[in-house]
């Protein structure tokens, strides 16, 4: 198998489950962040890759522990690929597809911090990366992180203005996050109106609701919510339908919502189109 065909990585299906079926933040990020932040193949689509220049060059030295990494990782020895990776990183440091690899990696460990300050080394060396900056951006979140998470949010969004996938975890964040020095109602609402303009979803309409309420317009985050319930409802989407009826349950009330958990935050996008490339949408 070629470092590339590994590295590609593959998920089934949607990935919008509720987060809330996961034990921890391990497993959460393996299984449902993983999915939204790297390009992978969904349904025998392949996503954009990441960018040629940081496809592995082949060196004599770091070629055969990458070759040793993928295969350890492919019996289960994680923690033995990921020093693989880091002895092949000590030789050539500016290999930045085995840095995002070694990240996704320590991530799946539970090893958020780490991971993030692999992450954010690929984004320093490429700034047009919007996978490794959401890679860095959720490992912030699972750590509760939701200040720097902003301010991550912020400085992608300045270097990537078009990425929709961004601006919608920047917009749920403002709209919801535990953290009242974090919201900013009036910002997360232009932002969700926007990517909503573009991206009608269930994630999209919900985040819209959110930035209504945060605002104070319970009556339109209500017309919204209720919208997406009797949808998931139509559908017998039962799981999306309890999540969605807690959210109808709170504006009903005329109370904003709170992310009951950063996951709420971290996985409220959606895989990238084919056509989005590394740098957003």
């Amino acid at each position: 198998m070629s470092n590339r065909a590994f590295f590609k990585g593959q998920i089934d299906g949607d990935s919008a489950d509720d987060p809330r079926r996961f034990a921890n933040r391990r497993l959460i990020f393996t299984a449902v962040a993983l999915a939204l932040i790297i390009a992978l193949s969904v349904r025998g689509t392949g996503f954009a890759q990441v960018p040629p220049q940081t496809t592995p060059s082949g060196s004599a030295a770091a070629q055969p522990l990458a070759q040793e990494a993928i295969q350890l990782a492919s019996t289960g020895d994680y923690e033995g690929a990921i020093s693989k990776l880091r002895a092949a990183l000590e030789i050539e440091p500016e290999q930045h597809l085995l840095r995002f690899q070694l990240a996704r990696l320590l991530a799946s460990m539970g090893r958020f911090e780490e991971a993030r300050a692999e992450f954010g080394t690929v984004v320093s060396a490429l700034p047009g990366n919007s996978a490794a900056r959401r890679g860095e951006i959720t490992a912030l979140l699972l750590t509760d992180r939701y200040r720097d998470a902003r301010t991550k949010l912020e400085e992608g969004l300045s270097a990537l203005p078009r990425d929709g996938q961004l601006a919608h975890i920047l917009a749920r964040l403002l709209a919801s996050a535990p953290d009242d020095e974090v919201r900013d109602g009036e910002m997360a609402l232009r932002l969700a109106l926007s990517v909503y303009e573009i991206k009608q979803l269930y994630e999209t309409a919900e985040t819209l609701a959110m930035a209504y309420a945060e605002t104070g317009n319970f009556d339109k985050a209500l017309e919204i919510q209720r919208g997406l319930v009797a949808r998931a409802e139509a559908e017998g989407d039962g799981t999306r339908q309890d999540s969605l009826s807690q959210r109808l349950d709170s504006y009903e009330k005329r109370q904003p919502w709170r992310a009951l958990s950063p996951v709420e935050i971290a996985t409220s996008t959606e895989p990238p189109k084919p056509s989005d490339g590394s740098s957003g949408q």
